[in-house]
Order: structure tokens, then sequence, then C-alpha cells
């Protein structure tokens, strides 16, 4: 199920942030700030959650996706992207950018398979673009 973060999953979420990047400080956790964060729950255990932001200009931005080494390769990567691509054109964004090093496959596809554009690279990786509105 994905749902919202709610304060009861912070011990979890910030325990998959040490699994998925072990060098990031607390200060770098994206679901510490006011960005909205929404979790893949089984069986009462956060197995995964993602991150983003909407400007004021409207557009939606992702941070991050991390599921739970165990669960990876059965789609909840692709869901938990799913979840913020709606819900961030529920709250009224225009367009979706995420990003990600090419050498970062999985999280690739999953931006590919949702539609979005590749567009401009640089040191942290390709930016992909969706248009929201209409979708």
């Amino acid at each position: 199920m994905i749902r919202p973060m709610t304060r009861k999953d912070l011990a979890q979420v910030q325990a998959l942030t040490r699994l998925g990047h072990p060098g990031w400080s607390k200060t770098r956790a994206w679901y510490l700030t006011d960005h909205r964060t929404l979790v893949a729950e089984e069986g009462g255990e956060i197995v995964g959650y993602t991150t983003y932001g909407i400007t004021p200009e409207r557009h939606a931005f992702g941070r991050d996706v991390v599921v739970h080494p165990d669960w990876r390769g059965k789609g909840i990567g692709g869901m938990l992207h799913g979840a913020r691509l709606a819900e961030a054109k529920e709250r009224g964004a225009t367009h979706f950018v995420g990003q990600t090093p090419d050498a970062n496959e999985p999280m690739r596809r999953i931006l590919l398979a949702w539609g979005g554009l590749p567009t401009v690279a640089n040191q942290d990786g390709r930016a992909y673009v969706n248009g929201l509105e209409g979708a």
C-alpha cells in the first residue's frame, strides 16, 4: 500500500535511507524537510519511500525513490513514482522533473516507463520531464 508518511514511520524511513544512501547525513534527508514523502508499506513494514516537492511555479521535482534491497524487483519503485506523479498532479503541479545518473538503470527505466522524456544532463545525471496537465 502506498500512503503519506507519518511521524511513526520516521525510524523505518531513516533506516531505509541509510541502506540506500549510506553516506547521507540527516541534513540531506529529504523526508525531514517540507517535501512530501510517500511510503510503501507491506505487512506493517515500510519497504520503500519517495519524496518530491512543488515549486511556486507549480513544477514538481523528485528527490528520491528508495526500496529495501529485499523488496527490489517487485515493482515498488514504479508504484512509488506513479503515486508521486498522481499526487503532484492532484496538488496542481503542471510538470514533474526526475533526475538520475545514467548508471542507475532501474530508476532510468521507471522514469521512462511513466512517460518521462529525457532532457538535459549535468554532473548529477539526466533529467526526465513529465507533463501533468491533461495527463
